[in-house]
């Protein structure tokens, strides 16, 4: 479950009582679950921060051409993408595993307790929302859910820099870059 070579873990939170948009939660943790945070995002969202997506055709990217012969740049670190940020700090924590994990974890599991807790008072204000102002509730549950992200993402980049000896750069990218 928690492997090097894993992209993205997922948790499916689902709810009956409750409208989907709020009662329906992806927990997601970007690469190795052990290196990385679950994070909230509601269904009802209207949008994902920047460094969770890279503006493209959605059908481009499921097609077979995409996935068989991917464009070289998909292979190019973009240190500002949150995958690059967690993959980086998953590399690091993996060069003195034992160490580093120690010091990463309590970070992690601070942040998931923190949003386990708020999660009833984030749902009670979506739902006070809800029955008012749909859109005013889509709006506060996607400003949430970027605001965590972009905590995450800031945390990553803060870990890793303490594990940092010169550029950051993953130990794959040519690599991966070759076979392209």
């Amino acid at each position: 479950i928690s492997a090097t070579t894993t992209v993205e873990s997922t948790v499916l939170q689902l709810r009956r009582n409750l409208p989907r948009p709020v009662g329906c939660v992806y927990w997601r943790a970007t690469c190795e679950p052990s290196t990385s945070v679950f994070t909230p995002w509601y269904l009802g969202i209207s949008s994902v921060p920047d460094e969770y997506h890279e503006p493209a055709s959605l059908a481009r990217r499921l097609s077979l051409d995409y996935q068989f012969n991917a464009p070289a740049e998909t292979f190019e670190p973009r240190m500002e993408a949150a995958w690059w940020k967690f993959k980086t700090l998953q590399h690091r924590i993996h060069e003195d595993y034992d160490a580093r994990i120690a010091r990463v974890r309590p970070t992690w599991t601070e942040m998931e307790s923190r949003e386990l807790a708020r999660q009833a008072r984030v749902e009670a204000e979506a739902m006070r929302l809800w029955e008012n102002d749909r859109e005013a509730a889509v709006e506060y549950l996607t400003t949430y859910c970027a605001d965590t992200a972009d905590e995450a993402c800031r945390e990553a980049d803060r870990l890793a820099a303490q594990f940092a000896a010169g550029a950051v750069q993953h130990p794959h990218a040519a690599r991966l870059r070759q076979t392209a």
